[in-house]
């Protein structure tokens, strides 16, 4: 009924809302989906990326850096990288916002050289493993219900499975970098631990008992060296004394 695909297009338009709202999260200041650009937010009202591929690391143990971050582009994007002609743009906001975003399919056709009228094969291969922009389907799957339209909100059911499938495949990524920072740090805390011990117990030290330890020592050395020139002839341990 025209009513009840109105009363669901709402809600759909609330979701496609509040995508967008997450896709901007941010800790303090910072942007967490942006890549590099951190200080913008990634995505504009309509879903366009104006983030950057980048990709920022920790530094865990000396030698050993764990990437901590995670651009837009995979979770809400379906892709891994900007197309290539937009990577020489600089950090210009807005370079890397254009309409082969819409279609990740495109992306990574682009990036590997693939036209796909000269090589159906491998675009079908292409299509057929890409990722989902969560957006656009969100977006036809808007414009399907508002127009009542039953091709194209049939034609985001496959889509809507694809983008649950990839947000949790993005989402379980996180939890693993977050598994190893979080290890690397009880490792950290564990070493300091251990060394503030071992500091402890120099620091702490009984001065007094040091100094009985030091002189008693110093006494069976002596007992030893004069021992030890009795039993031998004079030689370089006189010198020692």
């Amino acid at each position: 009924a025209p009513d009840a695909m109105e009363a669901v297009k709402a809600e759909v338009d609330e979701l496609f809302f509040q995508a967008v709202q997450l896709s901007n999260a941010r800790i303090g200041e910072h942007f967490v989906f942006s890549g590099y650009q951190t200080d913008h937010p990634p995505f504009d009202t309509e879903g366009n990326y104006y983030g950057d591929s980048g990709s920022i690391e920790l530094e865990v143990q000396p030698g050993q850096r764990v990437q901590f971050n995670m651009p837009g582009l995979q979770p809400f994007l379906g892709v891994s990288e900007i197309p290539n002609k937009n990577k020489d743009l600089g950090s210009d906001r807005g370079a890397t916002v254009g309409s082969e975003f819409r279609d990740p399919a495109t992306v990574t056709a682009h990036n590997q050289g693939i036209d796909p009228e000269e090589n159906p094969e491998a675009w079908a291969k292409i299509k057929a493993n890409a990722g989902v922009n969560v957006f656009e389907t969100i977006k036809t799957l808007a414009t399907g219900l508002g127009t009542g339209r039953i091709d194209l909100i049939n034609s985001t059911l496959d889509s809507l499975d694809k983008a649950m499938s990839q947000v949790s495949a993005s989402r379980a990524t996180v939890g693993a970098l977050q598994n190893s920072v979080i290890s690397n740090r009880e490792l950290v805390e564990s070493q300091q631990v251990t060394n503030k011990t071992l500091m402890s117990n120099v620091e702490d030290a009984d001065l007094e008992q040091v100094y009985s330890d030091l002189a008693r020592n110093e006494s069976l050395l002596s007992a030893t060296l004069d021992s030890n020139k009795k039993l031998l002839t004079p030689s370089l341990l006189d010198f020692l004394r």
